[in-house]
């Protein structure tokens, strides 16, 4: 699991303050609230570095283009209460080895669910791509109340402040019942401080068959 290299434009950065999620799979159900927006930072263990404030708006298109638009919320944490097999603190602590969707602050969320969000290569990429040496990335991650369903997009804009550091990576769960999403990992979120112009949509995996997704990042799936 990891340690994969790194090819080319296999992930792309997040372009300035913003992360769309994509459900690609237009037969996919209506997301049950709340979803999760999971953030890995290298070298941080910081219990508060994020805040609610730090996600300035979020808004839902379903579908995506020319759907009805909805905003909606992002919480840092759950108020300690556990859901998805998620503690529901803001703060889920540190990883040091393993996948962070399979870290054991984040389990059980089912056994097939996609393992290529590995330390290993979180920390190739942030080598490569910001010369950062990662020894730990400290897990974060915000409860999401919008609604997103088949072909629908949700806009998160993170606040302008110096929040979200470089070589942050940024990946989402999602389950509608019946099926579990999750961003495979050339399809997930890295922030290089880079300028991009017009990022397209990418997609999260879904475990059996389906997809969401980040914007900004490679459609091919990386191999674990």
């Amino acid at each position: 699991m990891g340690g994969c290299p790194i090819f080319g434009s296999e992930v792309n950065a997040i372009t300035g303050h913003t992360v769309d999620i994509f459900q690609q799979t237009s037969s996919a159900g209506a997301l049950k609230d709340p979803w999760l927006l999971i953030l890995g930072v290298p070298n941080t263990s910081n219990p508060h570095l994020f805040s609610n404030a730090s996600i300035t708006s979020v808004t839902s298109i379903n579908a995506y283009p020319g759907g009805t638009t909805t905003a909606g919320s992002a919480t840092f944490g759950n108020g300690g209460v556990p859901i998805w097999g998620w503690n529901g603190n803001g703060y889920v602590g540190s990883m040091t080895s393993g996948d962070v969707y399979h870290q054991s602050f984040l389990s059980p969320m089912g056994s097939g669910i996609d393992a290529s969000n590995s330390f290993g290569n979180w920390h190739d990429a942030d080598l490569a791509k910001n010369g950062i040496n990662a020894s730990s990335f400290g897990i974060y991650v915000f409860a999401v109340t919008a609604p997103l369903s088949g072909n629908g997009l949700t806009n998160f804009v993170f606040a302008d402040d110096g929040t979200l550091p470089q070589g942050t990576f940024i990946v989402a769960y999602g389950n509608d019942g019946k099926h579990v999403y999750v961003n495979p990992f050339t399809e997930a979120g890295l922030d290089t401080h880079a300028s991009v112009v017009t990022p397209e949509p990418a997609s999260l995996a879904l475990l059996g068959s389906g997809l969401i997704g980040l914007s900004g990042f490679a459609r091919r799936k990386f191999r674990k």
